[in-house]
């Protein structure tokens, strides 16, 4: 897992050190093609994966993907920045009438064929993985620590979002000329006479402004771009300090169950909790047992009661639940 230049600068600006890779989530190997079964909405289709949508591009990626010149991503970038109706000197958004939102596991995300990234390529790589958005650099459908690494992720997927969006205003706003200014943020309820093109001087050169993007940001740096985030940027860097320094759930000392979602797939018992993509097969009596017994005892007194009842609930088993979510502490739902 490498993250974008731009977003391992960003975070180096908030965290002591970057987070290492996820093997569980490996692009080359996708752990969801396949299982579950397509008798549930768990499944991604073998010739898409997750990539059923299009991404929000910001112009700093998008001058950073022109820059760098990379053959594999530059047909599409290109084709996306021609859409006029989906390309402004804010990046590319994806055409009007088709979904904006990254994923969504309840209606269908990952499922439908369509719309695709027009950014995958035939071997299903990515053809701007190096400069990718924040939703898909922070996209992992199985991270390392369970229900640590996916708070984690949130937090960094906020986080960088926020910057990518605070950038994109900062930078757009130092390169266009001030009637394009106000034609791109328009001030609220007044409508001028006679509204610019908001390109301005860059409409015949579209891809030489992204690039000035590109360098805009690298000149702004890290520290100036968090602060000029205000508040906001303070009160995200805070969450992903906390999510970074709790990606190790603890064994809670009382416990109960989480948010638990049953499903049989391939006539096993599996339950999802923090994510319907990190499912934890079990014995259906065992399902069954910590829905009983897990009801805000004592981790201690919980555990030597499933073995009492010939659950091999060991200390490692135990770590799994808490870890995915299964098992949460007592008060904490």
């Amino acid at each position: 897992m490498t993250l974008p230049a731009l977003h391992a600068s960003w975070l180096s600006t908030v965290l002591d050190s970057l987070p290492g890779p996820e093997p569980r989530s490996g692009c080359a190997a996708c752990p969801m093609v396949g299982s579950p079964s397509e008798d549930t909405v768990f499944a991604f289709p073998a010739d898409a994966r997750c990539c059923t949508t299009i991404p929000s591009i910001p112009n700093v990626l998008v001058g950073a993907a022109l820059r760098e010149g990379r053959a594999a991503g530059l047909e599409s970038l290109r084709a996306r920045i021609s859409d006029a109706r989906a390309c402004t000197p804010l990046g590319v958004e994806p055409p009007p009438g088709l979904p904006a939102a990254f994923r969504d596991p309840l209606t269908g995300y990952a499922r439908a064929r369509a719309p695709r990234c027009p950014h995958q390529q035939a071997d299903l790589s990515c053809g701007v993985h190096d400069t990718r958005p924040a939703a898909c650099a922070t996209w992992f459908c199985r991270p390392v620590d369970g229900l640590g690494g996916h708070r984690f992720w949130r937090a960094a997927f906020a986080f960088l979002h926020l910057l990518e969006e605070t950038a994109a205003r900062a930078v757009a706003l130092r390169l266009l000329e001030p009637a394009a200014a106000e034609a791109l943020f328009p001030v609220p309820g007044v409508r001028p006479a006679e509204r610019p093109d908001v390109w301005g001087r860059w409409a015949a050169d579209k891809e030489g402004f992204f690039r000035a993007c590109a360098d805009e940001a690298d000149l702004l740096g890290a520290e100036a771009l968090l602060a000029a985030a205000g508040p906001l940027g303070a009160h995200r860097a805070a969450q992903l300090r906390a999510a970074a320094a709790g990606r190790a759930v603890p064994i809670p000392t009382r416990i109960t169950t989480g948010e638990v979602r049953r499903r049989t797939i391939r006539g096993a018992d599996v339950v999802f909790a923090y994510s319907p993509h990190d499912g934890l097969a079990l014995p259906a009596d065992l399902v069954d047992a910590i829905s009983t017994v897990c009801d805000g005892r004592s981790t201690a007194d919980a555990q030597a009661a499933l073995v009492a009842a010939g659950h091999a609930v060991d200390d490692a088993l135990l770590a799994a639940l808490v870890e995915r979510g299964v098992l949460v502490e007592a008060g904490a739902r």
